[in-house]
């Protein structure tokens, strides 16, 4: 048996480029014509021209505007446990550091404002044990205080100790 096979020509096929041509240029005047704005700024809208009713009774402002705990060595041998050699100043004032968790509990009760509005700045001398800065820090954050700062701390150059006031 024998096979018959077709012969295949190959054709050369030839686009049509006018439509194509029509396609693009249609393309090109519908975007050139189309307005390149946010539907907002389409839509005319007469606003009122104040910002709103006055108000009557603003806010009291809040007395406590900041809370500024620093941690200094005292001198005296350091012992983590006891909290010896270390003073710590909450606002200027000297307390023990067992009573810093109490002292911030009655600042948060005072505050009129939420807490977690008012900044704790907590400032520990470079030879502070770090064990101690972390307590501070816990008993801001226990307290609801979320908002802490530390100290810009200068970039001097090596070797070189900053001057303490």
């Amino acid at each position: 048996m024998s096979r018959l096979r077709k012969a295949f020509t190959l054709e050369e096929s030839k686009g049509d480029m006018t439509t194509m041509i029509d396609v693009v240029f249609l393309l090109l005047i519908f975007f050139i014509v189309m307005p390149f704005k946010t539907p907002e700024a389409r839509i005319e809208a007469h606003l009122p021209k104040t910002s709103g009713p006055p108000i009557i009774n603003p806010p009291p402002p809040p007395d406590i505007e900041k809370i500024d705990i620093k941690i200094n060595r005292n001198g005296m041998p350091i012992n983590p446990a006891t909290f010896q050699g270390i003073d710590i100043k909450l606002n200027g004032h000297k307390i023990a550091f067992m009573e810093l968790r109490a002292h911030l509990n009655r600042l948060k009760n005072k505050i009129k404002v939420d807490q977690h509005k008012v900044p704790v700045e907590l400032n520990a001398d470079e030879d502070v044990p770090f064990v101690f800065v972390m307590n501070a820090l816990d008993s801001a954050k226990l307290n609801g205080f979320t908002f802490i700062k530390f100290p810009e701390v200068p970039v001097l150059p090596f070797g070189q100790r900053p001057r303490h006031h």
